[in-house]
């Protein structure tokens, strides 16, 4: 059973979601909650719908989400703050911990690419998380948006950044950019973006402010991935471009035991998301959830 629900985050900012609640049998007890985390400017009806419905069928409730300012949520628009979706993440697992279909003392989380970054990180701020999965994650923004570059790219970016802070002290206003034009992507990245803009034009619409780098550049979970108690299953690919597994590598190795680390090889960072991998992938989040939920 799906059910359209709103909880709130922020300075009262109605953030809408989405939870999946395995079918009810007599006598059944409260399930384990997940809430799924979508990566880097993503929203809820992206990949969580499938990454829910496998969750459902093996007894978790999900929560899949829009972030603030993104989607169906309240907000300012398109504003990535790293540190504003962990404190989203945080209220959604309040949230859970609320309904009667889920046991407050059994929550997870599941992310994916900059959303695995923000699976680490409030699994470190937040011990009510009993255990996590990072998918293709993220460990340092500066050295990710960095790797992305070219050297002589990375000093023009971080001279529009330098002029970009100047314009907002005056004016109030970040200039507003592609979401691709602070993270650069891969072919493979540019055909995912087409993808999904044909199945949804108003994604084509997305502009971010560039303050949002500044945001990025300053976050790196692998700081306090040692602060981290929960269980941790981290997975990379192994041809992936976009995230690099060394970011994965970094968070992995700053998280103490029980952890685990895989690489499914021969796919790139979009595969990971296709057949057969994302069966092999929740295959993997299941076992690891059964073991530690």
């Amino acid at each position: 059973m799906e059910e359209k629900i709103r909880y709130f985050s922020g300075p009262g900012y109605g953030l809408a979601g989405v939870l999946s609640i395995p079918d009810a049998r007599p006598g059944s007890e409260p399930h384990p909650g997940v809430i799924l985390c979508q990566g880097y400017a993503g929203l809820k009806e992206g990949l969580m719908p499938q990454v829910a419905e496998r969750l459902s069928n093996e007894g978790y409730v999900t929560l899949r989400f829009d972030y603030r300012g993104f989607g169906e949520s309240e907000g300012p628009r398109h504003r990535l703050m790293p540190l504003e979706q962990i404190e989203d993440i945080r209220n959604g697992l309040t949230y859970l911990g609320t309904r009667d279909e889920v046991d407050p003392e059994r929550l997870a989380i599941w992310g994916t690419s900059f959303g695995g970054a923000h699976a680490t990180y409030t699994a470190a701020v937040d011990d009510r998380v009993r255990c996590i999965v990072s998918v293709v994650g993220v460990g340092d923004g500066e050295r990710w948006l960095r790797c992305l570059r070219r050297e002589w790219e990375w000093q023009a970016f971080l001279q529009e950044l330098e002029e970009d802070r100047d314009q907002r002290v005056l004016s109030g206003q970040s200039r507003r950019v592609h979401p691709y034009h602070i993270m650069e992507t891969t072919p493979e990245g540019w055909e995912f973006w087409n993808e999904t803009v044909a199945a949804n034009p108003q994604r084509g619409e997305v502009e971010m402010p560039l303050e949002c780098a500044d945001a990025i550049i300053d976050y790196k979970p692998e700081t306090v991935a040692h602060e981290m108690e929960s269980p941790a299953l981290y997975v990379s690919a192994e041809l992936d471009t976009l995230t690099p597994l060394e970011e994965q590598v970094s968070l992995y190795e700053e998280s103490h035991e029980p952890k685990h680390y895989v690489v499914i090889p021969g796919v790139n960072h979009h595969d990971i998301y296709k057949e057969p991998h994302l069966s092999h992938l929740l295959d993997l989040s299941v076992e690891w959830f059964n073991e530690h939920l």
